[in-house]
């Protein structure tokens, strides 16, 4: 919902609609916007110490989930359309795995952390947004090599 908030403002200022660049600047506006999420905790929770460091943990998960999946996924999928040679097709679309394990990895290491009530929420908008970036890498058309390696 901040980022909606950063957008209509580029909208409104430069006079333009739809915004420019909308899936690169959503997730950054969003994520310089989320520490003031704090705000929205009750004073009498701000004052325990463990639920700042839960606070933070999960500032670091969405930061994590931000970074791969509305950053790093999308540079692969230009990299991806813009890659003619099958052999380096295979390796992007290894990299594409290999983050979506290391994803996979931050989701276990945040779980020991802020416990399991929060991670039904991380997996879903992980896998969708996951689901998201790997239908835009299959509609860019490839080798069906490289499709069987998914």
């Amino acid at each position: 919902a901040l980022g909606v908030v950063f957008l209509s403002v580029i909208a409104v200022v430069a006079d333009v609609w739809p915004v420019p660049f909308t899936l690169f600047l959503s997730p950054v506006s969003g994520g310089v916007m989320l520490p003031l999420l704090w705000m929205f905790v009750p004073a009498r929770q701000r004052a325990k110490p463990h639920i700042r460091w839960r606070f933070i943990y999960c500032i670091v998960g969405l930061f994590c989930l931000l970074g791969v999946f509305a950053v790093f996924f999308p540079l692969l999928n230009s990299l991806l359309a813009n890659t003619d040679d099958i052999g380096w097709q295979a390796v992007i679309v290894a990299v594409f795995l290999l983050a979506k394990l290391g994803f996979e990895k931050i989701g276990l290491v945040l779980s020991a952390r802020l416990g399991a009530d929060a991670m039904p929420c991380f997996v879903f908008v992980a896998s969708s947004c996951y689901e998201l970036n790997l239908c835009v890498s299959l509609g860019s058309g490839f080798h069906w090599l490289v499709f069987s390696e998914l």
